[in-house]
């Protein structure tokens, strides 16, 4: 392990023997190359140590999915991923990897994402946007390279589903890649409303301040603007909410008059 930690590959390769035993939080040393994204250690341990469980249940495999990094993820693939003998590729119902995806099962999205991506249940919705309704972050960024941009048969879109359940990582890792998309499943919001018309209407702020400069100048179904829903935002929304958001708008509307 302090061969691993201290990224000496020959070190490594020469104490072997010691494979297999865990430090004292149940880390192995094939965790802590995965832990520094070590991939040279990772080749050389996956075959000794691959499959044993963390006490929280995660696997090298789990962490290097966690991590992002990818790359040792497809290294342990064969050691560790979820062996499948049949997939079921039917459209239109929720799918395995929609059930893992809202899950969390990252583990199994993993498996089944080669074979289950873009299948949409019969609403439309897509794994991602069961993730991104989730707020399973790390899920989404696995499913986003394939499904970001797809909408439900209302137009909603994964940004839209975490934008109303406050999930401000996941919005901001799908803005760039569905920005400018137009939903009408909650007619009470409006017609055609944006992501960034959403955030306003239900009063997060936060994520009204990451969605204003790349939508902000997009009119509803109806033509209606971003001051419109923040005239006329959820009941629930409190007056200081309002005030923020109203300010927020006249500032950034003097600062790009400035010249």
């Amino acid at each position: 392990m302090i061969a691993v930690q201290q990224k000496d590959l020959a070190g490594v390769s020469s104490n072997l023997q010691y494979g297999k035993i865990a430090a004292s939080n149940g880390m192995t040393a094939l965790m802590f190359a995965v832990e520094s994204n070590f991939i040279e250690a990772i080749k050389v341990l996956a075959p000794l140590e691959a499959g044993i469980c963390a006490p929280n249940n995660e696997t090298a495999l789990t962490m290097a999915l966690r991590a992002w990094n990818i790359e040792a993820a497809e290294i342990l693939t064969p050691y560790e991923g979820i062996k499948l003998s049949r997939v079921n590729l039917a459209n239109d119902r929720f799918t395995e990897l929609m059930k893992a995806a809202k899950h969390n099962n990252i583990s199994m999205v993993w498996a089944l994402v080669g074979y289950q991506k873009r299948l949409q249940d019969d609403g439309k919705r897509t794994a991602l946007m069961y993730a991104a309704d989730a707020g399973n972050f790390e899920i989404c960024r696995i499913l986003a390279t394939y499904e970001a941009g797809m909408s439900t048969v209302t137009g909603d879109t994964a940004l839209m589903m975490a934008v109303i359940n406050q999930h401000i990582n996941i919005a901001q890792l799908l803005l760039p890649l569905e920005a400018g998309h137009h939903g009408n499943k909650l007619t009470n919001v409006g017609k055609g409303y944006t992501a960034l018309q959403l955030s306003i209407y239900y009063g997060h702020y936060d994520l009204v301040k990451l969605l204003y400069p790349k939508e902000h100048r997009i009119l509803d179904a109806d033509g209606r603007s971003c001051l419109h829903y923040a005239k006329n935002c959820s009941s629930r929304v409190s007056r200081e909410t309002k005030e923020a958001i109203s300010a927020y708008f006249l500032n950034e509307s003097k600062v790009s008059n400035t010249p």
